[in-house]
């Protein structure tokens, strides 16, 4: 398989040395097979990790609106928090919301090999979603003016 536990290790060891580092690329993504291969499903699960990294450097903001004391102290030890308006405007504001990650096995499959099969399949879906709905940026016109002149000049088309 091309995502087993030593390649996906590799890839979370990555993204974690990327969460304390902070750095503006982070060199090996998609790689397997110790950098080896490269798989688009790899990549697709790279970019999960990516996505939580982000998340995890945007760091959570605290202030007296986030503290909520007012409503702790109205609500009391054991209250309901989730009912009071509050919550359910500020409940999202820290969330992040993995595609792919911790996904695999909530179908109640069982082992970790029904797992690792399920979360393939989780990729395959993402990864075959984002080629059939993907639509690249236009080119700026100066930029395609450049490229049919160059191809002119060598009379390529």
């Amino acid at each position: 398989k091309y995502l087993d536990g030593h390649n996906v290790s590799v890839a979370a060891l990555l993204m974690i040395s990327a969460a304390y580092s902070r750095p503006g690329l982070c060199w090996g993504l998609g790689c397997i097979n110790l950098m080896n291969t490269f798989s688009l499903q790899s990549l697709v699960y790279c970019s999960e990790l990516v996505g939580w990294v982000r998340r995890l450097w945007k760091g959570v903001q605290v202030n007296e609106d986030t503290l909520a004391l007012d409503v702790t102290r109205t609500v009391g030890v054991g209250g309901g928090y989730m009912a009071e308006t509050h919550t359910a405007i500020h409940c999202r504001t820290e969330l992040w919301q993995p595609d792919c990650l911790f996904s695999a096995g909530n179908a109640g499959g069982g082992g970790k090999d029904d797992m690792a099969d399920e979360m393939i399949q989780i990729l395959d879906e993402k990864l075959r979603t984002i080629i059939s709905s993907h639509q690249s940026e236009p080119l700026p016109k100066s930029v395609a003016m450049q490229i049919n002149k160059t191809l002119g000049k060598y009379d390529a088309a």
